[in-house]
């Protein structure tokens, strides 16, 4: 707690950098609970994103039978995690956290060298895709996506963890992940 004032000034000098605002997630769990006092805070905002942080050890995972995390090394894995992305955000289903996004941001994906892809295949077959960037010691977890035949089964959550995993191993000391309103 008596870091808080530096980790803060880290986080807001990194979205600054990105000429991004700064936006802190305040709830009845936050810790150190002086925080938003501390920051001038009397009534939170209306949610619209939230960016959380991650600062601590490696998380434990465990695995179900049957279920494994690959880093996308090929041009044909690629393609498989550009599919699944589609899959996940197609607005097909009413369970989907953004509706249906174009097919075209997925394909901007084969192009992009900055990101670490990873799918989750359950059975040999992908369930799941996430992508990790790293940036000075920093790491954000992005294109969270379960396929609609597979969700709510723990994959999702598998894949977030193993990310945060990765981004630890790296030795990135702040690890974060926007979410927006109504997403699943």
């Amino acid at each position: 707690t008596k870091d808080c004032p530096n980790l803060l000034r880290q986080i807001d000098s990194f979205y600054k950098s990105k000429k991004r605002q700064t936006t802190i997630y305040i709830t009845p769990f936050t810790r150190p609970t002086t925080l938003r006092h501390s920051l001038g805070v009397v009534q939170p905002p209306s949610f619209r994103t939230a960016w959380m942080f991650y600062q601590g050890s490696e998380p434990n995972i465990l695995f179900p039978s049957g279920f494994v995390i690959k880093e996308v090394r090929t041009k044909k894995e690629l393609q498989t995690f550009v599919d699944v992305f589609n899959q996940s955000y197609s607005g097909a289903t009413p369970d989907e956290p953004y509706g249906a996004l174009p097919k075209e941001y997925g394909t901007a994906l084969l192009h992009s060298k900055k990101f670490h892809h990873y799918i989750g295949y359950f059975n040999n077959q992908p369930v799941a895709i996430g992508s990790l960037i790293y940036s000075k010691g920093f790491a954000g977890l992005y294109n969270l996506g379960v396929s609609p035949n597979h969700r709510k089964h723990g994959f999702g959550k598998l894949m977030s963890l193993f990310r945060v995993a990765e981004a630890i191993k790296k030795k990135n000391k702040i690890i974060f992940l926007q979410t927006e309103k109504d997403s699943v």
